[in-house]
């Protein structure tokens, strides 16, 4: 599934009736700055709860997309981030502050 969903960057892709929603988000500093922000969730979308995930260092919000979907499965919106510099986030790779 991650090789799946790790090849797009805009849009939306159904596993069963979980919706993976993935768009760009523009900061103050310009396009160049983006960063990819990930939904998943019933596509119903009544979640009981949502969950934040947050990647570490050197990594980016792909490797939580499974865990998200077995969230979504059982009632929960899972929100990701890319920080800047990773994963499909703009940004000096790798750069942190």
């Amino acid at each position: 599934m991650l090789s799946t969903v790790a090849d797009f960057n805009e849009g939306e892709i159904f596993f069963d009736d979980i919706s993976v929603k993935r768009e760009y988000i523009s900061s103050e500093e310009g396009d160049h700055i983006r960063l990819l922000h990930t939904e998943i969730c019933h596509k119903e979308n009544k979640p009981r709860a949502t969950i934040a995930i947050f990647h570490g260092m050197g990594q980016g919000s792909d490797i939580f997309v499974e865990t998200g979907v077995q969230y979504a499965k059982n009632g929960y919106k899972v929100e990701c981030i890319d920080y800047r510099g990773y994963g499909g986030s703009g940004g000096v790779r790798g750069e942190y502050t």
